[in-house]
């Protein structure tokens, strides 16, 4: 296996924000070049953790990055801006770790048309703002033609947070500024058109931190643009599950005083397999040329 770390704003010569936690780095790991294979492909998974915006919780990430990569994927773990940095710089970061696969998919063995990113929670809106705003002059500004390089090939949400009108967690208020004309931007259901990339989107209806009629409304506002989508509610579930298997689970206490055994839930667990034949119905499979 190859395992590289990148720092995207050094990679883009991009100009990195000024002020505390401004960093966009993409973490990756590779399956090795075969013999065998020479001229394998792999579909590529990038994965956004959450955090509210304020940090990134780490098991929301690589677990879930290397449960793909025990599918083929070439896994991709992104660590974006969080506070007091805000609007557009996550949505810069995202097309750059999107830009970044694209740009060099032939070292690192992906199909530069089967990139798809993940993310939970905060980093749910993260992913969202990556699958329906690239085309946003900010965006072209800073990576020049790279832009055109930026939109992802599907996007998978958990319990992500969209709208300010349900924004329960406070995550749109952060990202945002406080600004009002900022929220409107960042409120993502107002801003889906038929050009989205394709959503999986899942929640619970017990989740005791973002309300699932966020994953409703973006679900609902793909219907109305006619973009691709699939939605899947769960009954029971706190928030933060992830894989919702141990590997992911949460330390005892860490969420509302939920026990780790909460967050093994084989039922939710689910949306993982799901997920993978949504993907590979899209294309998503490993190829020998």
């Amino acid at each position: 296996m190859e395992t590289k770390r990148i720092d995207l704003y050094e990679y883009f010569g991009a100009k990195k924000p000024e002020g505390p936690n401004a960093e966009a780095i993409l973490e990756y790991c590779l399956h090795s070049r075969s013999s065998f294979y020479p001229n394998r492909t792999h579909p590529a998974m990038i994965v956004c953790a959450g955090g509210g915006y304020y940090g990134i919780c780490e098991r929301e990430g690589e677990p879930v990055a290397a449960a793909f990569f025990g599918h083929g994927y070439q896994m991709f773990v992104m660590r974006y801006s969080c506070a007091p940095q805000k609007y557009p710089t996550q949505l810069i970061e995202g097309a750059m770790a999107v830009a970044y696969v694209r740009k060099n998919a032939a070292e690192l063995q992906v199909d530069p048309d089967m990139i798809a990113i993940a993310g939970f929670s905060a980093g749910g809106h993260f992913v969202g703002m990556t699958a329906t705003l690239t085309g946003e002059p900010e965006v072209r500004a800073a990576l020049g033609e790279d832009a055109d390089l930026a939109k992802p090939n599907a996007a998978i949400m958990g319990y992500p947070v969209i709208s300010a009108d349900y924004d329960t967690s406070h995550t749109i208020r952060v990202i945002s500024g406080g600004d009002p004309e900022l929220i409107k931007k960042v409120s993502l259901e107002k801003h889906v058109t038929a050009d989205a990339a394709p959503a999986f989107i899942w929640s619970t209806f017990s989740d005791n931190l973002v309300h699932v009629r966020n994953a409703i409304e973006m679900a609902c506002a793909y219907r109305e643009a006619g973009a691709p989508v699939e939605l899947h509610v769960y009954e029971k579930g706190p928030h933060g599950l992830a894989t919702a298997t141990r590997p992911s689970a949460a330390p005892m206490g860490i969420l509302d005083g939920c026990a780790i055994e909460e967050y093994v839930n084989p039922t939710v667990a689910t949306w993982f397999e799901m997920s993978l034949t949504w993907l590979k119905n899209r294309g998503f499979t490993v190829k020998d040329l």
